[in-house]
């Protein structure tokens, strides 16, 4: 995709496309010529594809409702701008063209009106710094810059952190809003952005079930809010469109780890066809939720669901139900060399020492080889061989994520008879966590099993269930894939 990094078409495309917007519809023939000319040739050629025409018209119509709303000589209020985006809005074409990038990345993008009801929702001051983490074409933040603007008399100071994988996007995002763009993977934005950029608001539209490392994991949304969450400020805002597995009824560990980061204070439920013009109709939510200070961690608050059927319904309830966000001290994002944002130092969190864990069924003997008591002694004198008898699951069980990388680690496909769990905790990367682990094969008879192995190692725990799993794989492995006698 060289076209990809063709700045200059893409600033030409961008410049026709906007000039199209403001005066009158863009069908997807004005669009094509538009894009066969910035880029001299055309998609079936391969000098550009649909997915980057919709990217540089979605940066365009940002471009127009900049002038209309945020640069205007006349100060209008929300409603107004809200028309403003509708009419803009109404103008594009239906983005019904989809490529395996962006169904692999989910790059289906905040539709205009939608994105104010988000704006509206995180009520930005002059004086916040903004995180979008996957910005896409930045779509959340500028809105939210726009929002700032309309109700400050366009005095604000807002300061946009912007963040996007891909290269395209990028490219329009740094012509966007003059400054390079992070090119982090956002489910782990807390753990790769610069640690002195604390955003006071955190706007998002996350994948809802593929990212660029794995597809179909229904809690990738969740994670992708959760790091986030991690990273705002105190006091600060999160508004996050979200799919419904991101809930309480739904998300399971994750969604109480992510309570323990924010107090979500209100659900909207918008319309299937809310996104319609993007391409798709998938069932969203706006979550809403606020990072408690210091000292009022664990407050409950209320947190009403409600249906909306249009942006000026849901721009009204939110009015009615939203309490009036805390005024913060205003910090200053330091542009460094290489654009990333500082806000000053974070000071890493000490880590508590603990015990070392007791451990009173090691293998080794607790006073050498020779002596007369330990776990050695004990098996030898428990050396009576007994089958290794397990229940096998059709279906694998889960192992929880215990943080962004790792989840805790058990036997998922079996249950194994007397065994003891393992003295420590065991973990394993989210990617091998995704992978359920083959079925066993090993023949099990009462008296004669396939494996046979001294009482006390089973019974005392001289081996744990996740070692004596490696047993059983190790055993269904040989008669899988080495010769039988």
């Amino acid at each position: 995709m060289n076209f990809a990094l063709n700045n200059t078409a893409l600033s030409t495309a961008r410049h026709e496309l906007g000039g199209a917007i403001a005066q009158d519809a863009v069908t997807p023939l004005i669009l094509s010529k538009v894009m066969n000319s910035a880029f001299h040739g055309t998609d079936a050629s391969g000098a550009w594809d649909w997915r980057t025409a919709y990217d540089v018209m979605q940066a365009a119509a940002l471009d127009v409702a900049q002038l209309k709303i945020g640069a205007g000589k006349m100060l209008i209020s929300a409603e107004q701008s809200l028309e403003v985006l509708s009419d803009i809005a109404s103008r594009l074409p239906t983005e019904t063209r989809r490529s395996e990038r962006q169904m692999q990345l989910q790059q289906f993008s905040t539709a205009l009106e939608w994105g104010w009801v988000a704006a509206c929702a995180a009520q930005v001051s002059p004086s916040d710094i903004v995180l979008e983490p996957s910005a896409g074409t930045g779509c959340l933040a500028r809105l939210a810059q726009m929002s700032a603007q309309a109700d400050k008399a366009r005095s604000s100071g807002i300061q946009l952190v912007l963040n996007e994988l891909d290269p395209v996007r990028c490219a329009l995002l740094d012509a966007g809003q003059g400054g390079p763009t992070s090119t982090h993977d956002a489910e782990f934005i807390d753990d790769f952005l610069d640690p002195s950029i604390i955003p006071s608001v955190v706007l998002m539209n996350p994948p809802f079930a593929s990212s660029s490392a794995r597809s179909g994991d229904s809690t990738i949304a969740l994670r992708h809010v959760l790091s986030a969450a991690k990273r705002l400020r105190a006091g600060g805002v999160l508004v996050a469109i979200v799919p419904p597995s991101v809930s309480k009824a739904r998300g399971g560990s994750l969604w109480d780890r992510l309570c323990g980061e924010v107090s979500p204070i209100a659900r909207l439920q918008l319309p299937r066809s809310a996104f319609a013009r993007m391409g798709t109709t998938v069932e969203t939510h706006l979550l809403i939720a606020v990072k408690p200070l210091e000292g009022t961690a664990g407050t409950t608050l209320k947190c009403p669901s409600i249906a909306v059927s249009s942006p000026a319904q849901a721009c009204d309830v939110l009015e009615q139900i939203l309490p009036v966000r805390l005024k913060l001290p205003a910090l200053a994002v330091k542009q460094k060399h290489a654009g990333a944002g500082g806000v000053g130092a974070v000071q890493a969190k000490p880590i508590a020492k603990r015990a070392p864990p007791k451990r009173p069924n090691m293998l080794l003997p607790s006073k050498g080889i020779g002596g007369g008591s330990g776990a050695l002694t004990a098996m030898r004198a428990s050396s009576s061989l007994v089958p290794l008898a397990f229940t096998a699951f059709d279906a694998p069980r889960s192992n929880d994520a215990i943080s962004d990388v790792y989840a805790r680690y058990a036997p998922q496909r079996v249950s194994i008879e007397h065994a003891q769990p393992h003295p420590t905790t065991l973990v394993e990367s989210l990617a091998m966590a995704s992978i359920s682990p083959p079925l066993p094969n090993v023949a099990q008879d009462k008296d004669q099993g396939v494996i046979r192995l001294p009482e006390a190692v089973i019974k005392d725990g001289l081996m744990s269930d996740a070692q004596l799993e490696t047993v059983i794989m190790a055993e269904t492995a040989f008669g899988s894939d080495l010769p039988g006698k």
